[in-house]
């Protein structure tokens, strides 16, 4: 108990880290409907939402890697949701966005916690290439997961909670199919 106090005092113990913390409460609670919706179109547009503000909030925290994944995720949502024309249609593009993603983490290489984040932005990438609803949860679920970790090992409160809600988002919409 006595640690999860410590790393929620570490999350506030400067005004930058609070500011930070206070940023990612905005997509944290849009998280709370990212994987809600039936529509493809709705869940990345309010994921590249949710994407922009969570660059920020990284880049506020020192988290370069973090925050560089998700303005890749922010291009990678909006190429997605005109998959549909030829020229995002490619089976090279969700190539070019894993590429993109494994070199984010080489600015600012914090070791293996780094590859957290960017294994499970490519499992997103994967998830939202998907236009089955089902296996878009599938991959997100795995991805969103190493997400969690990563929010940890960064002192990122409402990634913490962010996922963790995501993950019960998730498994509710596969519940609620049978």
């Amino acid at each position: 108990m006595s640690y999860i106090i410590d790393w929620l005092t570490a999350a506030f113990s400067s005004p930058r880290s609070s500011i930070a913390q206070i940023i990612g409460f905005v997509p944290l609670v849009m998280a709370l409907f990212i994987f809600k919706y039936n529509s493809r179109k709705k869940t990345l547009i309010l994921k590249m939402t949710a994407d922009g503000l969570w660059a920020v909030h990284f880049f506020i925290l020192g988290q370069f890697t973090g925050g560089a994944i998700n303005v890749v995720n922010i291009v990678r949502g909006y190429v997605f949701l005109n998959r549909n024309k030829k020229w995002a249609s490619k089976i090279y593009i969700p190539i070019i966005f894993c590429v993109l993603i494994l070199l984010t983490a080489i600015p600012d290489f914090q070791g293996p916690k780094n590859f957290l984040a960017v294994f499970g932005s490519i499992l997103a990438v994967i998830g939202f290439w998907q236009n089955d609803i089902k296996k878009l949860r599938i991959y997100n679920f795995l991805g969103i997961s190493l997400w969690l970790i990563y929010g940890i090992l960064t002192v990122s409160v409402p990634v913490v909670i962010s996922n963790a809600f995501s993950i019960i988002s998730i498994i509710s919409s596969f519940k609620k199919k049978k």
